[in-house]
C-alpha cells in the first residue's frame, strides 16, 4: 500500500503543477506582458560646444548630437554655459533638458518649470506624478555655487519622462546620464559638465508605467499576482495531502 500512495502522490504532484503551469500561461496570455524598448548601453558623449546638445527619440532610437532643428525627438539633453548677470563676464556651467512643445512630453522635475530636475534611483516609478508644467529641467547649473538633484559631480543616475509616441499614445521612460566635473571654475568661458548619455528605456504599453533601469519584459500586476497564487496553492495542496497521509 505504501508504494501505491507514493506512485498516486508523485502523479498527484506532477497533475498539480502541470495545472498551475497551464494556469500561469493562460493568464499571461489575458492579461500580457509589459514589453520594454531598450536602447543599450550607448555612452554617449553629449557635445557641449553649443546649446543643442544631444536629442533622442525613444521610440525608433535615433539620435542626434550638436545640431538644431531636430524633428520628432522626445528627450534633449545638453550641457552648456550661461552669462550671469549678462555682461559680467561669470559664466555657470549647467546640464538641462527640453522636451516638445507638446504638454504630454514632460519631464520628472520640481518646480513649475524644472529647475530641480528629479534624479532618480535604480527602480523608481515613472508614472506620470512629479511632471514638471514646463519643457525644461535643469540638472545642474553654477560651479562653485551649485543647486539642483545631481551634485556633487560626478554623478549619475536616471531621467523619468512621459512622452508621445508617433501614434499619439502616451508612454513613460527613462534615461541615465552622467555628469562629469567641472571643467573649469565659474568665470571662464570655457567651463563646461561633461555629459554622457549611457542608455534610454521606455515602455511599449501605453499609459503603463516603467522603473527606472529596466530593460526587460515584466508580468504586469494581475499576471505577476496570479502567478504567485498558483505557486502559494500548488504548495499547499501538496503540504495538506502530505499531513493527510
Amino acid at each position: 500500500m505504501g508504494m501505491v500512495q507514493a506512485s498516486l502522490s508523485k502523479r498527484l504532484d506532477r497533475h498539480f503543477l502541470a495545472c498551475a503551469a497551464a494556469a500561469v500561461a493562460v493568464g499571461a496570455a489575458e492579461q500580457g506582458w509589459a514589453a520594454i524598448q531598450y536602447s543599450g548601453v550607448q555612452n554617449i558623449a553629449s557635445d557641449t560646444t553649443n546649446t543643442f546638445g544631444t536629442y533622442v527619440n525613444f521610440e525608433n532610437n535615433s539620435v542626434q548630437n550638436g545640431v538644431a532643428g531636430v524633428a520628432g525627438f522626445d528627450l534633449n539633453v545638453f550641457s552648456f554655459r550661461n552669462e550671469y548677470p549678462t555682461g559680467s563676464g561669470n559664466f555657470y556651467p549647467f546640464v538641462a533638458t527640453y522636451t516638445t512643445a507638446n504638454a504630454n512630453n514632460r519631464v520628472m522635475a520640481t518646480g513649475a518649470y524644472g529647475q530641480h530636475l528629479t534624479r532618480l534611483t535604480a527602480g523608481q516609478s515613472v508614472n506620470g506624478t512629479g511632471l514638471t508644467t514646463g519643457q525644461f529641467g535643469f540638472a545642474i547649473y553654477g560651479n562653485p555655487n551649485l543647486y539642483g538633484d545631481w551634485t556633487p559631480t560626478p554623478a549619475t543616475g536616471f531621467i523619468g519622462l512621459k512622452f508621445l509616441t508617433a501614434d499619439n499614445s502616451v508612454h513613460f521612460g527613462w534615461m541615465r546620464i552622467t555628469v562629469g566635473n567641472a571643467t573649469g571654475p565659474t568665470g571662464p568661458e570655457t567651463s563646461r559638465y561633461p555629459l554622457t548619455i549611457v542608455d534610454w528605456a521606455y515602455e511599449t504599453t501605453p499609459n503603463t508605467p516603467i522603473l527606472a533601469g529596466a530593460t526587460g519584459p515584466v508580468p504586469e500586476p494581475a499576471t505577476a499576482s496570479a502567478l504567485g497564487l498558483l505557486a502559494i496553492g500548488a504548495l499547499g495542496s501538496r503540504s495538506w495531502r502530505k499531513k493527510s497521509a
